[in-house]
């Protein structure tokens, strides 16, 4: 599975660029399952993984979590890792299992404010317009509080963005996570979607 965002960058075939559109508006509060892609530069080199994964908002009240299952690429084991940002609680979890059948979690302090994964779109931003496979896309490329380097890609409908995003990437420290969206909803998650995991009230 390829990274449709590696693509649209490498792609050459709109050579003009057209004035930069506004950057889309994103709802603070959205359910989205996606597939993944995860480059990972560690001790062992560079690893890669794929899978399927969901992400949930409700910034405002200070929940967010992503849930991603995926594979190394090559192998059948299953990887499972979820983060869950309770600042509303004062923390942060990471959960993590190699499809033994035990997940590890890990909390720390979290305080202040939950930033809402879309606020690079309200600063300074890259555009960029690409034509894939019959469809043009735009690119919003910035940074996030954190200093992550972040990009969301919409398909353009008349020169404007559509309802919603097609795809998302992330470059941390030593992690890039490529999402794919296959379904976007800017409706607020059920209270279930941040239920802290038994393994981390042990």
């Amino acid at each position: 599975m390829f990274s449709v965002i590696a693509v649209l960058v490498l792609a050459s075939l709109c050579v003009a660029q057209p004035p930069e559109p506004h950057p889309p508006r994103i709802s603070s509060e959205f359910q989205a399952t996606m597939t993944v892609n995860l480059t990972r530069h560690g001790p062992r080199g560079e690893e890669s993984f794929e899978g399927t994964g969901s992400w949930f908002g409700d910034i405002g009240e200070k929940k967010e979590r992503e849930d991603l299952n995926l594979r190394a690429r090559g192998s059948e084991t299953e990887y499972h890792v979820e983060f869950l940002q309770r600042v509303d609680e004062g923390k942060l979890y990471m959960i993590e299992s190699n499809g033994t059948g035990v997940a590890h979690c890990r909390s720390e302090e979290s305080e202040g404010q939950l930033e809402s994964p879309w606020a690079f779109l309200d600063h300074e931003t890259h555009f960029e317009q690409r034509t894939f496979d019959g469809h043009t896309y735009g690119i919003w490329a910035g940074i996030e509080g954190r200093g992550a380097h972040v990009e969301i890609v919409f398909e353009m409908v008349d020169g404007r963005p559509a309802a919603t995003p097609t795809a998302y990437a992330r470059q941390e420290r030593f992690d890039r996570f490529d999402f794919v969206f296959e379904t976007f909803h800017e409706t607020a998650p059920p209270d279930t979607a941040f239920t802290v995991p038994s393994e981390c009230n042990q």
